[in-house]
């Protein structure tokens, strides 16, 4: 059996324990509440008065425990560390919904440490939340959307939690957090005819790159555009990340009726292909399943082909192979994406929202997707929510241009498939792709420029010099 430290004393077993750390003549004490050990100073360095003192504490815990209140206080920046561990811990495992909390973790040691760290967590109310907007505002220098707001508080919130689960603050005294702020511009997305525009102009497009691998990732690229578009997820990990396993392909034939009647009155009916995909995709929010409409179909069945698999969408995504969907026939991850989006959308016009005045970039196409399914499908808003991995509020704040409390279903996206299907010889010619003649004579016209300004300045260089 270890032997008790001469610095260590029970007062009372398995109750009360005064003891004394190294390097230190103060007494401390630790007491059990509720089955919960605590632990405090006494702030004495003679050991009868660091007893009273302990004893003294129980018996105020205890107290604090019949009237539902906090055992014991504890300042905001140690619930801070706690919370921060486990926003650590559960981003290393994985923990679903864990996606956000290295961000957290930031925001926490940014903004709240320095302004709350000294203060009781109990402490913590209306009018000190209140004079943190102020210094916020003062340290970021503008005045936070409501999206940051939002965010904060919910870390806010994390921390709160904690100190509840530790019974250093009660639940009827945790602060009403407010969500006043700057609310956000609307985002820069396309119109039905840009949308229009971005696909029919991409194999135009493609043909025109100098460079087989350059072809290759203007293909690459188209691919991976149309599935953002069709699907609503996030650009970066959701897709780039996603693997042929995580992939079910849903077969399916549906009779569409012409209008039109035969010799004998009959209706006449065509078959259309309505296929759709199920992907599990992982990334901001944690792990969702996700559906890909018949465009996404096509698209992935062309992947295949330009991978050189020779094999059908349902033995490749059902054989459980681990390799990503994004990928060149080499398996080389794309990473000039940004870029060259940018510069097919400069192309043809459409790299500017002419009604935010703002770059459009990959989540442009997420906007788009959210806009159309709202406004020409008429999703339910609560399912595109799920689709998108995001809350109803969200949807609301940002899409309440369009009456999305009035949208009803469904999530196929037929009328968006319908409008966006256009002949690039219907486009405007705003949008529509230069041809090989037509970029080399502007490559021609711009070297002529050069050479021009060039030999002006060297003129007026000789002109200097025999002056």
């Amino acid at each position: 059996m270890v032997e008790k430290l001469a610095t260590t004393h029970i007062l009372l077993e398995h109750k009360l324990v005064v003891y004394r750390r190294e390097r230190s003549d103060i007494w401390q004490c630790r007491f059990k509440v509720d089955s919960v050990w605590q632990r405090a100073s006494t702030n004495e360095r003679e050991f009868e008065k660091a007893k009273q003192s302990a004893q003294q504490k129980l018996i105020e815990a205890e107290l604090k425990k019949r009237m539902n209140l906090p055992v014991l206080t504890r300042k905001f920046r140690d619930v801070a560390k706690f919370t921060i561990a486990k926003f650590e811990k559960d981003a290393q495992q994985n923990v679903k919904g864990a996606a956000n909390y290295k961000e957290y973790a930031q925001i926490t040691r940014k903004y709240f440490i320095p302004f709350f760290g000294n203060y009781n967590i109990d402490k913590i109310n209306y009018e000190l939340l209140e004079q943190f907007d102020v210094w916020r505002e003062t340290k970021m220098g503008k005045t936070p959307k409501y999206s940051t707001i939002l965010n904060h508080n919910a870390v806010l919130n994390h921390i709160f939690n904690e100190a509840i689960k530790r019974k250093y603050l009660n639940e009827l005294d945790r602060p009403k957090l407010t969500t006043k702020g700057k609310k956000s511009n609307r985002r820069p997305a396309f119109d039905m005819e840009e949308a229009r525009a971005l696909i029919a102009n991409f194999d135009a497009w493609i043909n025109t790159a100098d460079k087989k691998i350059s072809r290759d990732l203007r293909a690459l690229l188209k691919e991976y555009v149309i599935v953002l578009l069709d699907t609503g997820a996030r650009p970066g990990v959701e897709l780039l990340e996603m693997k042929w396993k995580a992939i079910r392909h849903k077969h399916e034939m549906k009779l569409i009726d012409t209008g039109k009647r035969d010799k004998r009155g009959k209706v006449i009916a065509e078959s259309t292909d309505d296929s759709f995909v199920e992907m599990y995709v992982d990334g901001k929010t944690g792990g969702r399943n996700i559906i890909g409409r018949v465009d996404t179909v096509y698209a992935l069945n062309r992947l295949l082909t330009m991978q050189g698999r020779g094999a059908t969408l349902e033995e490749v995504t059902e054989s459980n192979t681990d390799e990503y969907v994004f990928r060149l026939k080499s398996g080389k991850e794309p990473q000039t994406f940004q870029k060259m989006f940018a510069q097919y959308l400069s192309a043809h016009n459409l790299l500017i929202d002419p009604q935010t005045n703002q770059r459009r970039v990959f989540y442009s196409l997420r906007h788009t997707y959210a806009t159309f399914a709202l406004l020409y499908d008429k999703v339910p808003i609560h399912t595109l929510a799920e689709q998108m991995g995001t809350s109803v509020e969200m949807i609301e704040q940002h899409y309440s241009h369009l009456k999305v409390k009035d949208a009803v279903p469904q999530l196929k996206g037929a009328e968006t498939r319908g409008l966006l299907k256009i002949s690039r010889s219907s486009l405007s010619p705003l949008y529509k792709s230069k041809n090989k003649q037509q970029i080399q004579e502007e490559r021609r016209l711009k070297l002529q420029e050069a050479g021009r300004k060039s030999g002006v300045v060297r003129r007026a260089k000789k002109q200097k010099n025999n002056s």
